[in-house]
């Protein structure tokens, strides 16, 4: 028993695996094998990297069955060929670079509970505008996995007008719309983030019926009037005081016999689970002044 308590230590401390995995879609390690068998070598000339350290990169893809090698030639597995080329309408790499970038600010962990301050500086060596679109494109790679069985499940056929709070690339807009023919959308996020949902919002040719509003919803007034507001992933990077006046400019442009619909990182009574929303509310405290993720029972008693 004492030896299997030490192996699960060990086994949570496993975070080479994440850094051998981004480093490599960092590199386009996976892009250079799509559809081809290379050398190391001829990978290591194309990336303009050094030959002896992309041999021991790709040797841990392999380990990790992300490429195969027969003898000195490497191609991509079949999971890597379909998650991590980018341009794959099923690509991950997004999500893989944000993890990325947030690296060095989790790095702080100790520094951060030290002072209950957020880590100081910004993760990674990417300038902001590349940040923010891989953060951005990250959210579309994970919404996109949900948001048609989410859309499905949500009754809104008697509703003409829906507003994306905060909607980033507008994943779940199109979901919706997709599920409610009679339905638009109006997208709200920041300026630098319109773009991004416009690109994303054309690729699926939804831009007759998705519209981007770009401003600062906690500074600024919610312009319109919908049948229901949409807000996915928003109340954890706030504080309760916060989230309470959100909600009530939510309420304040939501027409009577409108749905408010809040999908988050929600954690049990306690706080201790599940893993990923326990976990998460450390993430809020190394990049937010405030936030956190909150129990169901709280997030009620805002409503």
């Amino acid at each position: 028993m004492a030896e299997q308590d030490a192996n699960y230590i060990f086994g949570l401390l496993e975070y080479y695996n994440a850094r051998v995995v981004q480093a490599a879609v960092g590199l386009g390690i996976f892009d250079e094998l799509d559809k081809r068998s290379l050398p190391a070598k001829t990978i290591a000339r194309r990336l303009a990297v050094n030959p002896r350290a992309t041999e021991m990169l790709l040797n841990s893809l392999a380990a990790l069955k992300l490429v195969r090698n027969r003898g000195k030639v490497y191609s991509n597995s079949a999971i890597a060929g379909r998650y991590l080329v980018s341009g794959k309408e099923s690509y991950v790499g997004n999500a893989v670079m944000h993890g990325a970038n947030n690296w060095e600010n989790w790095g702080q962990l100790e520094e951060v509970v030290r002072t209950g301050k957020r880590a100081k500086g910004e993760a990674g060596r990417r300038d902001d505008s590349r940040k923010n679109r891989d953060f951005i494109l990250a959210m579309h790679d994970m919404s996109r996995r949900k948001a048609k069985t989410i859309a499905e499940a949500v009754d809104l056929k008697n509703m003409s007008t829906l507003l994306d709070l905060g909607g980033g690339p507008g994943t779940y807009s199109v979901g919706f719309c997709r599920a409610n023919p009679s339905l638009k959308a109006y997208v709200y996020d920041l300026p630098e983030t319109v773009p991004i949902a416009t690109e994303i919002i054309s690729r699926y040719r939804m831009g007759s019926r998705i519209s981007c509003i770009s401003g600062d919803f906690m500074k600024g007034r919610i312009p319109g009037e919908y049948d229901a507001v949409w807000i996915s992933n928003i109340i954890h990077s706030y504080g309760p005081g916060e989230n309470k006046r959100l909600l009530k400019k939510v309420y304040g442009v939501t027409r009577p016999g409108g749905k408010v619909l809040i999908q988050d990182f929600i954690v049990n009574e306690s706080r201790t689970g599940p893993l990923f929303p326990a976990r998460f509310a450390l993430n809020m405290l190394i990049n937010a002044d405030s936030g956190g993720t909150c129990t169901f029972r709280r997030v009620r008693s805002w409503l």
